[in-house]
């Protein structure tokens, strides 16, 4: 049995991750480690050597089915069914368990939710816990999901996703006529106050976003898919959509802006340089919707230097916006 807690903890992140299909390796997971230390703060981190310890321990302590992929070059688990028998939570990490349970609960749709209690709930049947969960009704969660999407599209849309089954839909477009394709939903994302399914459209022969409440009839198919690396890569990025990416902007904004720029970054590794009548702004790249949906929403407080060709765009926009709203 691991010997203390640090490696318990270093154990069922390692196992997360082959559940998760991640393949880990030494060296992957001594890095993912160090990261999660900067973040949070828990000295697990570790040599490759004291990883190898842990995995030869869940072999022969716990019965791990674990394995080395040559092709992945990473770790995973021969038999899904195994089951790793680890001590019970502590108050805080049963607590910690329990706001993700009511966080998740608010922002997933039925049946999911239903099922995220439930298991929630039967975490409570296999821990003690001395503290109350009654301050959690007072959380609130502003997810702004204000569609709705019928139980059984959304459980055959996300069994699909999970179990990498082609979908055959029924999609009504925001603009457009209805049509009937045939997608693999690769990535499924809760973005813009809705869900929707990052999928390989086989009708266009091309990645196409779906947003699930406009799929009027889901069937799954007995045709499998593979992920496809390119929306692995949109995963890492955090890139849902494919629009335009522009370069080296710079834009000039009112010191009222400040604040939220610097609360919600454009970028990682935007540069602010204070003026005497506000800042500039330089933004390595961005996507071209969003910036101007942004310069659009500050009301004139913020203002494109370069590239010219947003500028003259965010212009247009401005005189057609004007005309509209003229007395």
């Amino acid at each position: 049995m691991p010997t203390n807690k640090k490696q318990l903890k270093r154990m069922v992140r390692f196992v997360a991750a082959l559940r998760k299909e991640q393949y880990p390796n030494r060296t992957s997971f001594v890095k993912k480690l160090k990261n999660y230390d900067l973040e949070n703060n828990e000295n697990i981190a570790c040599s490759e050597k004291t990883i190898q310890r842990d995995i030869k321990a869940l072999i022969d302590e716990f019965g791990a089915p674990i394995e080395y992929d040559q092709e992945n070059r990473g770790y995973y688990l021969t038999r899904s069914d195994w089951s790793f028998h680890c001590p019970s939570f502590q108050d805080n990490e049963l607590l910690a368990l329990a706001i993700g349970s009511c966080v998740a609960q608010k922002i997933f749709p039925a049946p999911i939710s239903s099922n995220i209690e439930e298991a929630f709930n039967y975490q409570l049947t296999e821990n003690n816990y001395d503290g109350g969960f009654d301050h959690l009704s007072q959380m609130m969660v502003s997810s702004g999901l204000n569609v709705t999407i019928p139980p059984d599209i959304f459980n055959t849309v996300y069994n699909a996703w999970k179990d990498r089954n082609c979908l055959k839909i029924k999609y009504s477009p925001a603009k457009g006529e209805t049509s009937e394709r045939i997608i693999e939903p690769q990535i499924l994302a809760f973005h813009g106050r809705a869900w929707i399914a990052k999928s390989y459209c086989h009708t266009k022969k091309a990645a196409r976003n779906f947003a699930i409440h406009r799929i009027l009839e889901a069937e799954a198919l007995e045709e499998k898919f593979k992920y496809k690396k390119e929306f692995s890569n949109d995963v890492e990025t955090g890139s849902l959509y494919n629009f335009e990416v522009i370069k080296d902007v710079k834009l000039q904004c009112d010191g009222s802006v400040l604040t939220y720029i610097t609360e919600q970054p454009l970028h990682k590794d935007q540069t602010i340089r204070n003026l005497e009548n506000g800042f500039e702004l330089e933004i390595p790249e961005i996507m071209e919707e969003e910036l101007v949906r942004w310069v659009m929403a500050q009301a004139g407080y913020a203002t494109v230097i370069r590239p010219l060709s947003i500028r003259e765009r965010i212009a247009d926009n401005a005189r057609r916006m004007l005309a509209n709203h003229s007395t």
